[in-house]
């Protein structure tokens, strides 16, 4: 049988998707399911934006600014082409992804400059030279139609906001779940999955 999809509609810079994070990576670890990122440009164009750096220094997200440091600028297109870079180069958009929202909300580093990002994927032990190769390699025009399909995604899954999440095997059949009751609840989310899983197989 084709292994399930989760499909997880995110932004890098969007608080609550670096809330959903634990989500995502139980549900990979735990279940034989693919996750597919979509990634939906919460912060481009009109809507990007400068911030006070800040950390999450509790299990919470209560954000401090580290003092003496200059406003992030936001600009989802950095880390979605990075994410689009990795998955070029046949890696885990995923490991990336919680990544670069460990480093954005914990460590205070912004996760849309290029050069934060290059150093991250070196640290993770990729090569920085090739992977930046292939992260300008990729043009805003391809950023932009993978901002487009996760906004479509976003809508046939009838999200309000970020996260958006739904499972299926085909992309014809996939269906919306309610993850928001599962925050800090992995464990049960999971056998949420495995329910939902079933219930898939058996109408299919």
């Amino acid at each position: 049988m084709t292994q399930a999809v989760l499909h997880a509609v995110i932004d890098p810079l969007c608080g609550w998707s670096y809330g959903a994070a634990p989500l995502l990576k139980s549900a990979k670890k735990h279940l034989d399911i693919t996750v597919k990122l979509y990634g939906s440009g919460l912060f481009v164009d009109e809507s990007k934006r400068k911030i006070a750096p800040y950390r999450a220094d509790s299990a919470e997200q209560n954000y401090k600014e580290i003092a003496n440091n200059e406003p992030m600028a936001l600009d989802s297109v950095v880390p979605i082409k990075a994410m689009m870079a990795i998955k070029q180069l046949k890696h885990n958009d995923l490991e990336l992804l919680l990544a670069m929202q460990i480093a954005h909300f914990e460590q205070g580093q912004c996760a849309a400059e290029p050069q934060v990002l290059f150093t991250l994927v070196e640290k993770m032990g990729f090569s920085k030279i090739t992977f930046s190769e292939a992260y300008y390699a990729i043009t805003l025009e391809q950023v932009h139609r993978h901002i487009q399909q996760a906004r479509m995604r976003l809508r046939a899954l009838g999200g309000q906001g970020l996260p958006a999440m739904g499972l299926g095997f085909q992309d014809k059949q996939v269906k919306p779940l309610k993850h928001e009751e599962f925050y800090g609840r992995e464990s049960e989310w999971i056998h949420y999955l495995q329910y939902k899983l079933e219930s898939l197989i058996t109408t299919s």
